[in-house]
């Protein structure tokens, strides 16, 4: 017989966690073992509500089809090995979005949390990933592999009565209900490190809604590779308006036909153009409007997500989406939906990208962008654009760029401005092909 796990009602009988100090910054959590062999731990509370709209404003607008990993010659020996490749399968049916390791302060206090539950090094945890089930989505019964000792499955939103939407493990006559917040953690091997197959489970589909979940994999190997200086002590100071005018002197590219790219940061690879965008394809911009009637946020200084422009949604979106991609030297198929946020004040909040290249584009009629790693302020007006590297790979692994933390200061109490991110993915053709896919 199924027994089924409400980790609400685990809640109620655990209790609250110590109470934070700010929103969302646990220091306690309480846990809950609903199985000893294998061990099964249930933490009820693991993330806050505005820690999961973070994630989901995150995500928004940078899901792709799920994929599956499949060994190369089919052996089991590779698979064990973690020498694997990811394809598409009927047996998943999801999208999925990976996020940077530490993209924003509240991600990076989740990746720690998580490595302080499962006891485990911090550098063996992979990227995060956020996982999207739309009406009758699933992924089938799988195992998360011999190569991640453990796996930590966190909920991002509830259900409703009569909805599915959970988690079961065949074999061990156990299903969980989905919980906003709630975490469900295992070990995927057993004491003498064989792949234990008791722990194959399933991601079952909602019948009404959309499902969130957040997948954390601690690795056997290590994963996590950051570069994360000192503040420096002294900044340099660019004002973009001083490296290039228009012929009337005012800022913004107007009619011009010729951009001008200098290099602010050879580390980074941070590139400015001056005037990139008009004042008049800015004004479109800003009046994208907004995608819902209450912008997420993760604490009242968070930015937030206001709208995701469609790919070419208009004239000017288009036009902006093919002078990003050639000024970012990257194939169009790589550059991410468009996305108009409210900016913030707090170093850390801004949100870095989910992939290795970002870019900023400053809607305001002056603003002013600091990067306290990398020791540099830039003033920037209404057009310009800034663009950089999230990733270095010259040592041969992805090593996180900190440098690119940043947070904006400008005269508005309620300033927008456009990011722009680089995927990993060809995440243009990817999500071209899956909303045809759906209308079929």
């Amino acid at each position: 017989m199924e027994r089924v796990i409400h980790p609400t009602k685990l809640g109620e009988i655990a209790g609250s966690a110590e109470p934070a100090s700010t929103p969302d910054s646990r220091k306690t959590f309480r846990a809950c073992v609903v199985r000893k062999d294998p061990k099964i731990t249930v933490v009820p509370n693991f993330l806050g509500q505005s820690e999961c709209q973070h994630l989901m404003d995150l995500a928004w607008g940078n899901f792709v089809p799920s994929l599956i990993s499949k060994s190369a010659d089919g052996s089991p020996e590779n698979y064990a090995e973690d020498k694997l490749s990811t394809v598409s399968s009927p047996t998943r049916t999801s999208s999925s979005c990976m996020l940077r390791y530490a993209q924003t302060a509240v991600v990076e206090r989740i990746e720690q949390r998580l490595a302080t539950m499962a006891r485990l090094p911090l550098s063996n945890l992979e990227r995060l990933s956020l996982v999207r089930y739309r009406q009758g989505e699933y992924f089938d019964e799988h195992h998360d592999g011999k190569f991640r000792p453990r796996t930590v499955l966190m909920y991002l939103n509830d259900f409703t009565t009569g909805e599915d939407g959970g988690t079961s493990f065949p074999k061990l006559h156990l299903r969980f209900k989905s919980a906003c917040g709630a975490a469900i953690m295992w070990s995927n091997v057993t004491a003498d490190g064989r792949e234990d197959r008791r722990v194959l489970h399933k991601g079952l589909p909602p019948w009404q809604g959309v499902k969130y979940v957040l997948n954390a994999f601690f690795n056997n190997k290590v994963m996590r590779h950051m570069e994360r200086p000192a503040a420096l002590q002294q900044w340099a100071q660019v004002d973009l308006s001083t490296l290039v005018s228009t012929s009337d002197g005012t800022a913004g590219r107007q009619s011009s036909d010729t951009l001008q790219v200098f290099v602010l940061s050879s580390m980074l690879k941070m590139l400015a153009v001056p005037g990139f965008a008009t004042v008049a394809e800015v004004a479109v911009l800003l009046s994208g409007g907004t995608d819902v009637e209450e912008v997420l946020e993760a604490s009242p200084r968070s930015s937030s997500t206001v709208h995701v422009f469609q790919f070419e949604e208009n004239s000017t979106v288009k036009s902006l989406e093919s002078r990003i991609a050639a000024v970012g030297a990257q194939t169009l198929n790589h550059l991410a939906q468009l996305r108009l946020v409210r900016l913030n004040s707090v170093l850390g909040f801004c949100d870095r990208g989910c992939g290795p290249k970002s870019a900023y584009l400053c809607l305001e009629d002056e603003g002013h962008i600091a990067f306290p790693l990398a020791g540099l302020r830039v003033t920037m007006n209404r057009g310009d654009l800034l663009l950089w590297n999230n990733v270095d790979w010259d040592s041969g692994v992805a090593v996180e760029l900190m440098q690119t933390l940043r947070f904006h200061s400008s005269t508005g109490s309620d300033s927008l401005g456009l990011d722009v991110c680089f995927s990993d993915t060809p995440i243009r053709s990817l999500q071209i092909g899956a909303c045809a896919e759906t209308l079929k």
